[in-house]
């Protein structure tokens, strides 16, 4: 996995994995409180440690992080009948 913008072949440092893991985790937090992505990018953005790192595009970094924050859906969505059947 490429954490950042570095060519294909590189390792990323654990430092900028354990960076990415923390923005991350706070990313999906702070959705899940209801904070829209706009929001968390720019909490993320101010607050990340050392931000923009050595990324050699930061914004792309956040809006990926903030797209990776949110649920996947589930494998086999379950549909559940809203209505009662009616009699015949």
């Amino acid at each position: 996995m490429i954490l950042d913008d570095r060519s294909a072949g590189a390792t990323p440092s654990p430092s900028s994995l354990q960076h990415y893991l923390v923005d991350l985790w706070v990313a999906r937090v702070l959705l899940a409180q209801g904070m829209s992505p706009d929001q968390v990018h720019a909490i993320l953005r101010l607050g990340s440690p050392l931000f923009p790192r050595r990324h050699s595009h930061p914004e792309d970094y956040l809006r990926r992080t903030v797209a990776r924050a949110f649920p996947s859906p589930a494998p086999h969505p379950t549909c559940v009948r809203l209505m009662p059947k009616r009699p015949p």
